[in-house]
């Protein structure tokens, strides 16, 4: 937690992340089962770091599941930090280097940004170092090279659209 913690000050200095209230407003693909206390995330394209970092503190804090299926993209696999996490048996979970635009607008990628690197798992940080690491373009990880990295889950994953 102090490490994204204190990410996310070192990010909103380098102005890669919005308000915190519009953060709040923009949401994940996903919803929430209040009974079973599941957060389940399906084709998920990414979005705003911030948004991803603050569902992950809330369900770290509430001892929610998150269940990721169909594909997970970009920020969505900021998810594979929470304490509780499982991903369905086809899910495929699409990783690349995070970026910003600057003040005159140009895409400024950060290749192999440690500060990145250090919000995933430890068998998902060598996987991805194994593979080239957060650069440009996606690196795809699924099947049997998934389960080995990130917990499967049990039952199959239930989504609404």
């Amino acid at each position: 937690m102090r490490i994204i913690k204190s990410f996310i000050s070192t990010v909103l200095s380098m102005g890669l992340l919005i308000s915190p209230v519009a953060a709040q407003v923009m949401s994940a693909t996903g919803s929430h089962n209040y009974e079973t206390n599941t957060f389940s995330v399906h084709n998920s394209p990414g979005g705003i770091v911030r948004s991803f970092l603050y569902r992950i503190e809330l369900a770290d804090r509430k001892d929610t599941q998150i269940k990721i299926s169909g594909y997970c993209a970009s920020a969505c696999t900021l998810y594979l930090g929470a304490k509780n996490v499982c991903v369905d048996k086809d899910a495929q979970l699409m990783f690349h280097a995070p970026y910003y635009f600057n003040e005159f607008g140009y895409k400024v990628v950060m290749e192999n940004d440690p500060r990145f690197m250090y919000l995933y798992p430890r068998s998902v940080q060598a996987w991805l170092k194994d593979n080239g690491g957060l650069i440009e373009p996606w690196i795809i990880l699924r099947g049997d090279a998934m389960a080995r990295l990130v917990p499967v889950c049990n039952a199959s994953v239930s989504y609404t659209s």
